[in-house]
């Protein structure tokens, strides 16, 4: 049933994108001919900064947003993207020019190590194997300045004290001096305390850190003009009023599945079918989401 309403979805993107950029068409020679001072604007792959929320195994979601958003020419190597945990390798996947379809295909044989094997204890190994042969030799120079990672430093004293931990300390790390210091960076966001591998902490650049969705679980890469919008594999409803989400499994078409089920399914992965369903389901609500943004600045236009 939902695969269905993901392809009602698609559709409806294609009817809006059709009647959107006749009228955005209209709307930018009228301008061109009226105002010989029309600046210059940004490429459509570098006007929106994105931001991707930790997910666990749920990253399948991810794939499907940006395959969604690389249709609709909202995303590119270039584009400025942030991510805590899940969200963090999806964009740096993306920044590396890795294509989605190398992405879901070493994705399917994570998850399916950890449908066998289990992922408690020993997903962190699991997924640096990913990263060692997802990224290109030169992925820290491509992500540099485009993909901002978050992580929590729990370095000092403070509210964690009976752990020997300070208080957690967000941080988003954009300058990363070789491959080996991006990864690490990754693995840190990623680090879930103790069931990533057992470990309450992981050491980033000689300190102590704790995944990058405790301290930011949404960032946004930092403002330069540009709107920012922010993507979750949680239903939107599930976060609450704590952020503006722009792209999340329930904002286009009812969504069935309630938080606890999510949660499960984030450090568990789910069947194969799924996650192909959410695969579908990302791209589609991408989709869409571009339609209504394209409609929305040709009101405004």
């Amino acid at each position: 049933m939902l695969a269905s309403s993901s392809g009602r979805l698609c559709l409806r993107y294609a009817r809006s994108r059709t009647t959107t950029t006749t009228t955005s068409s209209a709307t930018r020679r009228l301008a061109t001919s009226n105002d010989a001072r029309t600046r210059e604007t940004p490429a459509k792959d570098e006007s929106v900064r994105f931001g991707f929320s930790a997910g666990g195994l749920l990253f399948p979601f991810y794939v499907g947003v940006c395959r969604g958003l690389e249709q609709a020419g909202y995303l590119s190597a270039r584009t400025k993207l942030a991510g805590a945990s899940a969200g963090s390798l999806i964009a740096a996947c993306v920044n590396s020019g890795l294509s989605m379809d190398t992405v879901s295909s070493l994705c399917e044989e994570l998850m399916e190590d950890c449908r066998k094997n289990g992922s408690r204890g020993r997903l962190g190994i699991v997924l640096e194997k990913f990263l060692q042969e997802a990224l290109p030799d030169d992925a820290h120079e491509r992500c540099r300045g485009r993909t901002f990672v978050a992580v929590s430093s729990v370095e000092g004293r403070g509210a964690l004290g009976s752990l020997g931990l300070g208080t957690p300390q967000g941080q988003l790390i954009s300058e990363f001096s070789s491959r080996d210091d991006l990864v690490s960076a990754l693995m840190t966001s990623c680090h879930i305390p103790l069931y990533m591998d057992g470990r309450m902490t992981s050491t980033f650049r000689g300190s102590m850190h704790l995944d990058g969705g405790v301290t930011n679980f949404i960032p946004l890469p930092p403002d330069d003009g540009t709107p920012g919008v922010r993507v979750s594999c949680f239903a939107a409803k599930q976060m609450g009023l704590v952020y503006d989400i722009g792209i999340a499994p329930d904002v286009f078409e009812e969504w069935p599945h309630g938080l606890p089920q999510m949660v499960q399914w984030a450090f568990n992965p789910a069947e194969h079918h799924f996650q192909k369903m959410l695969v579908d389901r990302g791209e589609c609500d991408a989709l869409s989401w571009a339609a209504k943004f394209e409609a929305e600045a040709s009101l405004s236009a």
